[in-house]
C-alpha cells in the first residue's frame, strides 16, 4: 500500500504538471514539486503510525510527478529530436540500472538498520537533489502561455478519445503496471513460498530486473 498511495498522488499530480509548467515555468514548477517530494520523504522517515506513513508516501508521490513530467518536457525544449532521443535513452538506461540496484543496496540498508533507513537515505537524496536544481536548474521555458480550466480539461478530453493515443499509451501503461505489480507483491511472495532471506531476495529481484534490459551498442544505451 506504501507503493499504492504513492502512486496514486503521482498520478493525479501529473495531470497538472504540463498545464502549471507552461503557465509558470519549467524551474518553477520542479523546484516546487521537489521541495513537495522531499516534505513527503521527511514525513516517510519520521513516521510513527502506518496512516501517517501513507500520508506522506501521498505528499511524496505528488512531489515526484514534477520531474517525472518535466524532465522530458525540458529535454523536449532544448534539443532537438535526435539529440532529445539520445538523451531519453540515456535516462531510461539510468532508470534501468537503478532499478536494478534498488533491491540489493534497500534490502541490505533494511538488513542493517530497519524500513526506516531506507527512508532516511531518499530524504537524504531529495533534499540534495532539490538544492542542487535550486542553483543549477536554468529555466528552459521560451515563452509561457496563459492556462485556464476549460481549455486543460478540452484538451485532455480529446486526447483520452483519440483511439491512436489510446492504443499507443496503454500499451507501455499496461506493462509498466503489471511490472510494479510484480515489484509490490513479489518479495512477499519469494520469502514466504522460499523461505528467502530479504538479501537473498534482492538479487533474485535484480535478476528480474536486469532481465527486461537490452544494451543498444550504437546508442550506448540500456533500455
Amino acid at each position: 500500500m506504501t507503493i499504492a498511495y504513492n502512486l496514486y498522488g503521482m498520478a493525479l499530480a501529473c495531470l497538472f504538471q504540463g498545464p502549471l509548467s507552461d503557465r509558470y515555468g519549467r524551474r518553477k514548477m520542479m523546484i516546487i514539486g521537489n521541495g513537495i517530494m522531499v516534505i513527503g520523504a521527511l514525513g516517510c522517515f519520521m513516521a510513527q503510525s502506518i496512516e501517517f506513513l501513507y500520508a506522506s508516501r501521498f505528499i511524496q508521490g505528488i512531489g515526484a510527478s514534477a520531474s517525472m513530467v518535466l524532465t522530458t518536457t525540458i529535454i523536449a525544449d532544448k534539443f532537438e529530436s535526435k539529440d532529445a532521443a539520445k538523451l531519453y535513452g540515456l535516462l531510461a538506461s539510468i532508470l534501468t540500472i537503478l532499478m536494478s540496484l534498488a533491491p540489493i543496496i534497500g534490502s541490505f540498508i533494511n538488513e542493517l538498520v530497519g524500513w526506516r533507513g531506507n527512508y532516511g537515505i531518499v530524504a537524504a537524496i531529495s533534499i540534495a537533489s532539490w538544492i542542487f536544481l535550486f542553483f543549477k536548474l536554468p529555466e528552459t521555458l521560451q515563452e509561457a502561455t496563459t492556462v485556464n480550466a476549460r481549455k486543460t480539461i478540452k484538451d485532455y478530453f480529446k486526447i483520452y478519445t483519440t483511439k491512436r493515443f489510446l492504443s499507443a499509451a496503454m500499451i507501455p501503461s499496461l506493462n509498466y503496471a503489471g511490472h510494479l505489480s510484480f515489484i509490490t507483491v513479489a518479495s512477499f511472495l519469494y520469502m514466504e513460498t522460499y523461505h528467502l532471506p530479504i538479501a537473498e531476495y534482492a538479487f533474485h529481484q535484480a535478476f528480474v530486473v536486469a532481465s527486461f534490459s537490452e544494451v543498444d551498442p550504437k546508442n550506448r544505451t540500456v533500455c
